[in-house]
């Protein structure tokens, strides 16, 4: 954690649970301790989204701490609800939705009721780095 600091990493996320489950992954508190100590902020998710509230309970005491829980919403997934987005929220933490363009109208159709929550839209081909610009409206 102190080398990625050093390198200009400023954001560690965290997968709080075990792959695809509830059970809290026994590495989350040393590993978020960790990076908080090296002087990144912390973030979480769960890779199944039903599983928020294990996933920020894993977090312990760093849950104050976590500057969002994102909601994966993917192949796979089960789709958001309204009830996920306010019980992170009830937590103390802020909710993101962590979804692709691609994905999301497959799970959540065009639903716009979303649109209130941040998003954090996934890109998995290979960028070219030194190029690369955010394309906010994409």
């Amino acid at each position: 954690f102190t080398a990625a600091y050093a390198e200009g990493f400023r954001l560690y996320i965290l997968a709080s649970t075990d792959w695809g489950t509830c059970t809290p992954a026994a590495h989350a508190q040393p590993q978020l301790q960790m990076a908080l100590d090296a002087g990144l902020k912390v973030a979480a998710y769960t890779r199944n989204p039903a599983c928020w509230q294990a996933g920020i309970a894993a977090t312990g005491p760093y849950s104050t701490r976590l500057q969002f829980f994102a909601l994966d919403i993917e192949t796979g997934s089960p789709p958001l609800t309204r009830d996920m987005i306010t019980g992170v929220q009830e937590l103390g933490v802020r909710p993101v939705v962590y979804s692709g363009a691609a994905m999301w109208p497959l799970l959540m159709g065009e639903t716009t009721q979303f649109s209130d929550v941040a998003l954090w839209d996934t890109a998995t081909g290979p960028l070219d780095y030194p190029s690369w610009t955010a394309d906010v409206l994409a």
